[in-house]
Parts: C-alpha cells; structure tokens; sequence
C-alpha cells in the first residue's frame, strides 16, 4: 500500500477528515440556530407573561369596585408595564397597555373591560 499523496491512503484520509468536518460544521450551525431560537422563544414568552400578569392586576383591581389610577405602571424584573384606562362607548373601559423590555423591546396591546360583565371581552397587540 503506498503512502504518500499519489497512494491510496492519503486521498482516503483526507476525503474522511473533508466529511467529518464537514459534519461537524453542520451540527454546530444547527446547534447555533437552534440556541437563537430559544433565546427569541425565551422573550417572547417572557414578554406574554409580563402582559398577563398586567391585565389580570388590572382586571382586578377594576372587578374589585374600588378607584383605581387612570394610569400606573407595574415593574417587573427585565421590564416594566405601564397601562392608562379610559372610557370608550357605555360601559366599555379601554386600557392601552405599554410594555417596555430592557433590552430596548417595546410592545403596545390594548384590552376592552366590560364594566357591566366585569371581564376583558377584546384584547388587541400590536408591535
């Protein structure tokens, strides 16, 4: 068996190692995207959380017959939600909920409260 590049095995080897890294390449690329996109998953869940968590103290505070603030912010730990209420037709309340990521993200939803229901009937996001 002859061993140098004119041979058998050189090119055999080299072929191998083109393939495994090859392979190589690959996964860590596949790897990468995936570690990307739990990141995005990973806020935007976040952010869902934070706007949840935000309607319901408000939808609340509305249910519970006691004056809430027009407006008021609630703090979270990697962002803040700030909401203002206003009427709309009747007995329908609009709340424009604002949230604002630290990392710079800004989201702007709005809820509809049926005063006469006492729930949120409409809820509207917008990017």
């Amino acid at each position: 068996m002859s061993m140098n590049e004119y041979g058998f095995t050189y090119p055999l080897t080299l072929g191998i190692f083109l393939l495994l890294s090859l392979m190589l390449t690959l996964n860590a690329e596949h790897f990468l995207a995936e570690q990307r996109l739990l990141k995005e998953t990973e806020s935007i869940l976040e952010q869902e959380y934070y706007l949840m968590s935000a309607v319901k103290k408000v939808e609340n505070s509305l249910q519970s017959d006691m004056p809430i603030e027009p407006a008021g912010t609630y703090f979270f730990r990697d962002g803040q939600v700030a909401y203002k209420i206003e009427p709309l037709a009747g007995s329908v309340l609009q709340v424009t909920f604002i949230l604002t990521m630290k990392s710079g993200i800004e989201t702007t939803s709005y809820g509809y409260y049926d005063s006469s229901l006492k729930k949120m009937t409409k809820w509207i996001e917008k990017n």
